[in-house]
This record gives C-alpha cells, sequence and structure tokens, in this order.
C-alpha cells in the first residue's frame, strides 16, 4: 500500500542518499499508524460519488528523473517505488486521501499528515477550482512509497465544498468493497474516487540506479 515518507532527494544524482532515505523512511510510519487506531467511528462512504473530482497517480523514474503517469485501470506497482497522487477539482473545496490494502486492514489517512500541519489541523487540504494538486513529488517535503504487502490495494480522495464534509478525528472512511452495490453515488454531498492497484515485487535494480 501507499504510505508518507520522509522528505527525500529527488534526482538521479542523489541516487545513493535516496536509497539511504527509503531505508530510513519506513522506520517513520508508526505515527502514522497510530493515528489511524485511534480512529474509533467508521463513516460509510462511496466509492465514486459526484463528478467533481478527477484523480491519477505518477510514478517516479530515478534514472531519468522525471514521473509518468500511471496507466489504468489496475495498474501494478512495484515495491519500494516511490509515486505522487494527483487530483482536480471543478469546484473550490477540500481534499483528504486514504490508503488502505484489501486484507480488512482499516483505511491509513496519507494526507493530511504529519508533514502537513496546517491542513492536518482543519482535517484537510484547500484546493482550488481547476487546478491540479499533485501530492508526493517532493514539492510539499515529503513523498509516499509503495509498501508491503504484496497484494491488491486502494487510494481513496475524498473531496468535499466545505470543511465539515470531511472526517472527524475519530472518523475513519468505511469504503464498500469493488463491485459493491453501494459502490456508485450521484446524490452525495461530496466527490470521490479510488484509484485501485496492485503492489508487485520490485525488479532488481529497482531501488538504484545501475
Amino acid at each position: 500500500m501507499i504510505r508518507k515518507t520522509l522528505s527525500l532527494p529527488y534526482g538521479a544524482k542523489a541516487s545513493a542518499l535516496l536509497t539511504i532515505a527509503i531505508v530510513g523512511a519506513t522506520m517513520t510510519l508508526g505515527t502514522q499508524i497510530a493515528h489511524a487506531q485511534e480512529r474509533t467511528k467508521g463513516v460509510p462512504v462511496s466509492r465514486s460519488a459526484g463528478d467533481s473530482l478527477q484523480a491519477y497517480l505518477k510514478l517516479y523514474d530515478r534514472q531519468s528523473d522525471s514521473w509518468a503517469k500511471v496507466d489504468f485501470p489496475n495498474p501494478d506497482l512495484s515495491l519500494g517505488a516511490l509515486v505522487a497522487v494527483c487530483a482536480k477539482a471543478k469546484r473550490s473545496g477540500y481534499l483528504s486521501v486514504w490508503s488502505r490494502t484489501l486484507d480488512g486492514q482499516r483505511p491509513v489517512r496519507i494526507y493530511p499528515n504529519d508533514l502537513t500541519p496546517e491542513e492536518r489541523k482543519v482535517k484537510g487540504g484547500k484546493m482550488e477550482a481547476g487546478q491540479e494538486l499533485c501530492l508526493g513529488d517532493a514539492q510539499q517535503g515529503y513523498g509516499f512509497q509503495v509498501e508491503e504487502p504484496l497484494a491488491p490495494a486502494e487510494v481513496y480522495l475524498h473531496w468535499s465544498p466545505d470543511l465539515g464534509g470531511q472526517f472527524a478525528p475519530e472518523d475513519i472512511p468505511v469504503i464498500p468493497d469493488h463491485g459493491s452495490t453501494s459502490s456508485r453515488s450521484a446524490s452525495a454531498p461530496y466527490s470521490a474516487t479510488v484509484l485501485r492497484y496492485r503492489v508487485v515485487a520490485a525488479n532488481e535494480g529497482d531501488l538504484t540506479d545501475e
């Protein structure tokens, strides 16, 4: 699944430092997991709602020092890969992003996070109408990394026109399974979308430059 990491030194020239940073960053996830464990109130949501939100993932290529849009549906993402979550809304509002595996584990909020204290304080990050927001591409001082288990996983994006439509500290979204009859809502007071992918073993050389 996709998790928040520490700030990473993107760029091909920093490949050796990047490998070290990735190892260190995976040691910092305890706080984020603890926050998820504090959430006790399930809030049912739809997998797809409204028409305001568009989203996709970008994958970072270390050798070319560039980002490429991930092709959907159901792409494979290699263990250890660095990704960004990009979203755009037709109207101004607020966004939260959640990551989960499909083995019954509760979703973990990856945005807002510990490294976005102002957004975290108000439960969601501000989005301006028509402007693309890419989270985790190092511009915000943090990144997202693909981690175990090797299994299908999802990113859930939740847009609301105001902060009242975001989740309180005790709330956690209850996301229907893929194909559920309750997976789509045209009348919900929010917009939502799910990016589904599969985590696969990293190919040799994925984490370091040749």
